[in-house]
């Protein structure tokens, strides 16, 4: 599972090295979405704000390293980047204005979005596979997601309107289920029939390092979830 991990990881850092060229091509993004011209600052660099979807990650490492590098400012680009976290809206924060650019985790986010009449559009989508897992405890009765029926889920709210509509559409799981998920290991590890949302490369691995045992994952994407991941809204 982490040889798998590594692998992704590393094809994720591959397609990010992109993204300086992509977020250079921003300024289209805000003008297809109704913005006549892109803000500027005192040396005439166009000024893009981007939210992240989560705090600094290995995930997001191209569009850091274009920060430090140099890329965007090559480009006539002020970029910001904003840190994201669980008290972050990125989609929030796109609607209202509050940034230009914004990463989507999902690719429920845009849809959500246009449902509800925000000007917002996806430019760019770096991650084909979405790397969005389901975690639960060793045992050899789990073999496919639908083994997951009847167990408590651990989800963020943000989940809810994203990837838990799918997984209720395809295996008929039920909104009592849910529990709340405070991005804490602690709930999931005293519950040995709970089950926890995560990144492939990131809590799996957590988890084996904390609790010395390798975890069940099942990736969504490996079972039909056809969303895309990590992408740039504007």
């Amino acid at each position: 599972m982490i040889h798998r991990g590594n692998r992704l990881l590393s094809r994720r850092r591959a397609l990010l090295a992109g993204g300086a060229a992509v977020v250079a091509g921003a300024a289209l993004g805000l003008r297809g979405c109704g913005r006549s011209e892109a803000p500027v600052d005192e040396q005439g660099r166009v000024r893009l704000r981007f939210a992240t979807d989560w705090r600094a990650q290995a995930e997001q490492g191209g569009f850091y390293q274009a920060l430090a590098t140099g890329a965007y400012e090559k480009r006539g680009l002020n970029v910001q980047i904003v840190q994201g976290g669980p008290g972050v809206n990125v989609p929030q924060l796109l609607a209202s204005g509050a940034v230009e650019l914004g990463m989507g985790s999902n690719s429920f986010i845009p849809m959500n979005l246009v449902a509800a009449g925000a000007p917002v559009k996806a430019v760019a989508a770096f991650f084909q596979k979405d790397p969005q897992v389901l975690i639960a405890h060793p045992d050899p009765a789990l073999e496919t997601i639908a083994d997951l029926k009847g167990r408590p889920f651990l989800l963020a709210d943000a989940s809810i309107n994203a990837f838990w509509v799918w997984l209720k559409a395809k295996y008929g799981f039920t909104d009592d289920q849910v529990r709340k998920y405070t991005f804490n290991l602690a709930p999931f590890l005293a519950d040995e029939r709970a089950v926890q949302q995560g990144y492939l490369t990131s809590e799996p691995y957590t988890i084996e390092q904390e609790a010395g045992f390798e975890p069940k994952v099942f990736l969504l994407a490996d079972e039909g979830y056809p969303s895309y991941a990590a992408m740039v809204l504007a």
